[in-house]
């Protein structure tokens, strides 16, 4: 299961913010793994906040977390799919695709 919450100003204190949000909509949540972006340097904090463990893909290679390459591929979709609904210039789909 994949958990997406907006962070519209990016910061550790956020991050364990919108995750306590997951918490109180999924109590039955034990575990995650995510990549290893800083946001997550205290993730020994969040794992006792929430009561779950968290796992970090390996470090040179986050791609193989099966999970995280399938919703990222999906989100792709879903965003150039609006993105197209608006008639945006081709163009602009690929360099928004390169950022």
């Amino acid at each position: 299961m994949s958990f997406i919450e907006p962070i519209y100003t990016v910061s550790i204190k956020n991050v364990h913010l919108k995750a306590q949000r997951i918490k109180e909509r999924y109590p039955e949540w034990r575990t995650g793994t995510t990549d290893n972006d800083l946001l997550f340097a205290r993730h020994k904090e969040l794992e006792q906040e929430l009561d779950i463990k968290i796992y970090f893909c390996h470090k040179h290679a986050p791609w193989k977390k099966g999970q995280l390459r399938t919703l990222t591929e999906k989100l792709e979709k879903i965003f150039l799919k609006a993105v197209m609904s608006q008639n945006a210039p081709l163009h602009s789909l690929k360099a928004l695709k390169r950022n």
